[in-house]
């Protein structure tokens, strides 16, 4: 019968090793009875790291954003060929030069409505 369960603990290797960009790695280490050394890691990143990943994601989500204004624009004006406005915008994009004709072709007059208008 064991009366005291802290005597038989059995004894616990704490190390930190130290990485790259404040980050840091807990090694625990103990001997289990009968089957060996069992070792377990938690990662311990610092409050400056955290911070860089949430201004990250901030920034990601405005250049998101900023990246779609051709196709919000067309949205928006209601223009008729919206979809061929967003495939250019979606893969063409990235280049300057797409992103920059994606965008007059949001902004110009949609000829379809305009013939529309007169004619009525």
């Amino acid at each position: 019968m064991v009366k005291n369960r802290d005597e038989h603990r059995e004894p616990v290797i704490r190390a930190f090793v130290a990485l790259p960009g404040e980050t840091q790695v807990e090694v625990f280490a103990r001997t289990l009875p009968g089957s060996g050394l069992c070792v377990s890691t938690q990662m311990i990143i610092s409050k400056s790291r955290r911070t860089m990943k949430k201004t990250l994601a901030i920034l990601l989500s405005i250049l998101s954003v900023g990246y779609l204004i051709p196709t919000t624009i067309a949205i928006m004006r209601g223009r008729s060929n919206t979809g061929s406005i967003f495939v250019v915008n979606l893969f063409l994009g990235w280049t300057l030069i797409g992103w920059v004709v994606a965008l007059a072709w949001s902004v110009a007059t949609d000829q379809i409505n305009s013939a529309k208008q007169n004619q009525q």
